[in-house]
């Protein structure tokens, strides 16, 4: 963004700068959760460019007890300039049209990782790591999975969804881009595993590649056995 490769920090809010010649990373800006206006971090998790702005989000989901929301924060995105300047966002509506349109209703949610602009299309795109049936399970969170690629125009008024492949219940898609060259045709995209086999961590991430219609043109291929979280094109 801006001629600065940035890395995010899901639990402190801290943005970094990655200098390629010293190999450190630098702090940039903090975001504060929800509104801004806390001493606890966002969770970033995903950030794309649009208009010379970038927007940087968190899952998308609430945080329930009982059947009612205590935590709307992840529902919150920063927009930020060249400068540093920050800019709270309320994106509840918008993530709750993503949810429609798959027949998704709280307390159910879709669980987001990945964002990103198209200039060529003029819309949003995502790719849910997970559909949540209710509240977090941790027994049952690393096994909910999408196959899904939801796309809306600017406003979230034009929502439009299509299947990328089988679901691979215990891989989520954490990362995508369009590939350079392609008018925004077509994607490549990383799914994470993240889960527990017999009281052990086990982490894997896949690629694939495919077209905006879902066609696929390389299935899921195991390229770690770490996790990896972000795909980028320097």
């Amino acid at each position: 963004y801006d001629g600065r490769l940035l890395s995010f920090d899901d639990k402190t809010g801290l943005v970094y700068e990655l200098d390629l010649e010293t190999k450190k990373a630098i702090p940039w800006i903090y975001l504060g959760a929800g509104n801004g206006k806390s001493t606890k971090g966002q969770k970033s998790e995903w950030a794309t460019k649009r208009e010379g702005l970038l927007y940087v989000g968190s899952s998308g989901n609430e945080l329930i007890k009982d059947g009612v929301a205590f935590n709307k924060d992840m529902l919150w995105v920063k927009v930020i300039t060249p400068e540093g300047l920050v800019t709270p966002q309320n994106w509840e509506d918008k993530y709750d049209a993503l949810r429609k349109q798959v027949d998704v209703h709280f307390p159910a949610a879709l669980v987001h990782e990945s964002c990103t602009w198209s200039d060529v299309h003029k819309r949003w795109f995502f790719m849910p790591l997970r559909k949540l049936e209710g509240p977090f399970d941790p027994n049952t969170y690393p096994h909910l999975s999408t196959n899904i690629l939801l796309s809306a125009d600017e406003n979230f008024q034009d929502i439009k969804n299509v299947t990328v492949g089988d679901v691979h219940g215990d891989h989520g898609f954490c990362s995508f881009k369009f590939i350079p060259g392609t008018d925004d045709t077509v994607v490549v995209a990383l799914k994470s595993e993240d889960q527990m086999v017999d009281g052990k961590p086990q982490y894997s991430t896949h690629i694939m590649v495919f077209l905006l219609d879902g066609t696929v043109i390389q299935d899921e291929l195991r390229v770690s056995d770490l996790k990896f979280e972000g795909i980028e094109f320097i």
